[in-house]
């Protein structure tokens, strides 16, 4: 090879390697960039699976409560059921009255249950 044809070679190849050497360095803010992301989205991803945490305990909390409330609201359900079916009327009518009206379900049925002693000890009328 001529003297000119290995300087222009020379030449053509150090160019390629400085801009390959410049072209890496210029990829490396976006790097950064990408490497930065990425911690933001890693720190996003701990601060969802903590929230989702903290929501499925007050869930198992509200639960654990609510296990309570479903026994009493049957107790009152299966207490109205019993006088209704010792008195004769409909087990349960009374049984689903008590359940999704428990308070004034249970008053009704101590007003009815006092209204029918009374009449079942009041002497009958000539």
């Amino acid at each position: 090879m001529s003297y000119t044809l290995r300087f222009t070679f020379a030449m053509a190849l150090s160019f390629i390697i400085a801009a390959v050497c410049l072209g890496a360095q210029g990829e490396h803010p976006e790097l950064e960039r990408l490497r930065g992301d990425l911690t933001r989205l890693e720190m996003d991803v701990h601060v969802l699976e903590d929230q989702e945490a903290k929501m499925v305990n007050k869930l198992r909390k509200s639960i654990s409560r609510s296990r309570g409330t479903g026994i009493i609201l049957f107790l009152f359900g299966a207490f109205c059921a019993l006088w209704a079916q010792n008195t004769g009327r409909n087990a349960w009518l009374w049984f689903f009255l008590g359940f999704f009206l428990n308070f004034v379900a249970v008053l009704f049925l101590l007003s009815k249950n006092s209204q029918d002693i009374r009449d079942n000890l009041e002497p009958p009328k000539l």
